[in-house]
């Protein structure tokens, strides 16, 4: 049995996260990881954050202690 994987959108982003928050973050931020197409790379630290903190961008609230 093959096991499924979440697919990724046009911008590297997991297909169940928050798109619009997590892209309107990375616009305020000076890396330009978004444009420049460097967080396709999955290497790079801020893919890693915005996979796994993402779900997270728009109910803090629910983010374990």
């Amino acid at each position: 049995m093959k096991d499924s994987q979440p697919e990724l959108n046009e911008e590297g982003l997991l297909s169940y996260l928050p798109r619009e928050p997590i892209l309107e973050a990375f616009d305020r931020s000076p890396g330009n990881e978004i444009k420049s197409g460097k967080f396709l790379n999955p290497e790079l630290s801020a893919a890693l954050a915005a996979k796994t903190f993402g779900y997270f961008i728009d109910k803090p609230e629910r983010l374990p202690r």
